[in-house]
């Protein structure tokens, strides 16, 4: 008599492995524990930035509803680019930047 089921992908568990192992390297990314820890530190910061920009009155940090880093980092993107599309008056003085602190 014949097999019944499904056929087998994989002839044997070292080669079911090593698919999962090449299926997985392209999932996932590797991140060097240093970045991961700056950009959870800058995450941070804007979420503190925004807390105390809404208690100082700030209207656009007043629209930001949710605690979640993602939900601020998403508002904001769709604020910017909102702000992007807007007319803007091409005679007016640009906006001095500010010196960022070394």
């Amino acid at each position: 008599m014949g097999e019944m089921g499904r056929p087998k992908l994989y002839p044997d568990a070292a080669a079911k492995h090593r698919a999962y192992r090449k299926r997985l390297a392209t999932e996932t990314m590797r991140v060097d524990r240093r970045r991961w820890a700056a950009l959870e530190a800058q995450v941070e910061r804007l979420g503190d930035a925004v807390e105390q920009a809404r208690r100082a009155g700030c209207p656009v940090a007043k629209q930001i509803r949710g605690a979640c880093s993602t939900t601020t980092m998403d508002f904001l993107t769709e604020w910017f680019v909102q702000q992007a599309a807007l007319p803007r008056d091409p005679t007016a003085a640009p906006i001095e930047k500010r010196r960022r602190k070394q």
